[in-house]
């Protein structure tokens, strides 16, 4: 997860540890388990540095937004693309009011923006927006 803030970060590692040492340990297995591969950076150029130093080689950028950018690929064709290239992949997405530009222009890949029926509201909670985008990248299709 990556955010400038030092305390989101922090609220980040308390609900962490919550369930991979705390109260919810036990609780959840499964849980704990997920909770154990979140890591926080303060910057995108932090989460490359990680992601490098651990594969050994540059992820690809894909970045998400509920517009319609130029040149911005399928899920399908990207997904693709992610397989051709045999690359680590960071998916970013944005907060509701979605990324700076500037992160956006560094991005290798953009994703088309999900669509939510009618073509009108693109608007998805991050969340839901995530769990859609990694449902269509790993789920079985």
């Amino acid at each position: 997860m990556v955010t400038p803030l030092a305390s989101q970060r922090e609220l980040v590692q308390t609900m962490r540890r919550h369930w991979t040492e705390g109260g919810g340990a036990g609780v959840s297995p499964d849980r704990a388990e997920a909770m154990r591969l979140i890591k926080t950076v303060p910057s995108v150029e932090r989460a490359v540095e990680w992601v490098v130093k651990r594969e050994k080689q540059r992820p690809l950028l894909v970045g998400t937004s509920a517009k319609n950018l130029p040149g911005s690929f399928h899920w399908l064709e990207a997904k693709r693309r992610m397989l051709r290239e045999k690359k680590p992949v960071i998916l970013l997405f944005g907060t509701g009011s979605g990324m700076h530009e500037e992160l956006l222009s560094a991005c290798d890949m953009l994703l088309s923006p999900l669509s939510g029926g009618n073509g009108d509201f693109n608007h998805l909670s991050v969340r839901t927006a995530a769990g859609a985008m990694l449902d269509r990248f790993f789920g079985w299709r």
